[in-house]
Order: C-alpha cells, then structure tokens, then sequence
C-alpha cells in the first residue's frame, strides 16, 4: 500500500469525523484497519477486510444518481470495487471501477461523499471479510452509460425515487449527503 495512500486516508478521516459526528463508529472502524501493518489495499487481506472505493454519480443535471444492477450481488448498488496495483489513488480506484463498469469517464470530482463498512459473506473459497469503502462523489459530463463488467443494467435513477430500487440502506445514506451537497 502507498504511503500516500495511508496519509490521504489518515487526514480524510479526520476532516470526515469532524465533518460527520454521528458517524463515528464507521470512522473507528477505519481508524483501526489503518493499524494493520499489511497491505490493506489487497483484496486478499481478509482480516479483517480490505479498503474498497466507490463513485457516487450524479448526471449533468445533477437530478439522477447513476446506479447499476450489481451480478453477484443481484441488487442496485454504485458503482464500485477492489483496489488494483496500478491505482494511484483512492478516488483513481473509484474513477476506474466507474468506468470499467459504465463506460463513463468524463466526471468533475465532488470529493469525499461518505465512508461505509459492511460485511462480504463466503462465497466459495473466498471467506468472509469485511469491505473498508470510501465513496467519492462525482457529476458526470455525459448521461450515456452503458452496463459493462459485472453489470447487469446501469440506470440513471431519480433521486426522489431512489427507495424504490432494490438498494441498501448506506446507498440512500450516502445519497441523502450528495442531495444535501448539491442543494
């Protein structure tokens, strides 16, 4: 894992406790993952879990949140994933998972939107883990989106009409932030 990367993360935390009081058990749980001396940027490390980046999409008119139909999962979800050797950064993580999973790549960065920790079950020979993500707001340049790796559909959902999309609660979370962002 990159120095860079750690000292990012070590100061986001900080500015995001301060910013997100009411948040504070996810921020610990980061705080702690921070400790291990491995690499917590390897999908491998599943003890506890590993760091994962997500981009939180708005379309140009900033009325829609991209959302894709995630395979494995069989859910609405951000796009989003692991974090690859060549990744310089977690918001280039984020960036890419967004591209390789839409097709798009002509974005404005928002910055950090939010911060989640959730629970991967045991799927064959891969145990359960824990996924570290850190999600990065973005408006997109384009409303064309395409479903690619690992997608079933992607969509442009309303943000006033995010509840009905089979999603989880830290999705309407995180979007109830970008909304209060965005005025």
């Amino acid at each position: 894992m990159s120095p860079d990367v750690v000292a990012w993360l070590r100061d986001g935390l900080a500015e995001y406790a301060f910013r997100n009081p009411g948040e504070s058990l996810d921020v610990d749980e980061f705080w702690a993952l921070l400790d291990h001396a491995d690499d917590i940027t390897d999908p491998a490390h599943y003890l506890p879990g590993h760091l994962t980046a997500s981009a939180f999409t708005l379309n140009p008119n900033e009325d829609s949140l991209l959302l894709i139909h995630h395979q494995k999962l069989d859910r609405w979800l951000q796009p989003g994933g692991h974090i690859d050797g060549g990744d310089v950064s977690l918001e280039s993580a984020a960036l890419r998972e967004l591209a390789e999973e839409t097709g798009v790549a002509a974005v404005e960065s928002l910055g950090l939107l939010d911060l989640d920790v959730h629970q991967i079950p045991q799927r064959g020979d891969v145990p359960g883990h824990i996924h570290y993500d850190v999600r990065f707001a973005f408006r997109s340049r384009s409303p064309t989106i395409s479903a690619l790796d690992g997608v079933h559909e992607a969509v442009w959902a309303p943000l006033d009409e995010l509840g009905e999309f089979d999603t989880d609660d830290s999705v309407l979370r995180a979007a109830l932030k970008l909304r209060g962002q965005i005025g």
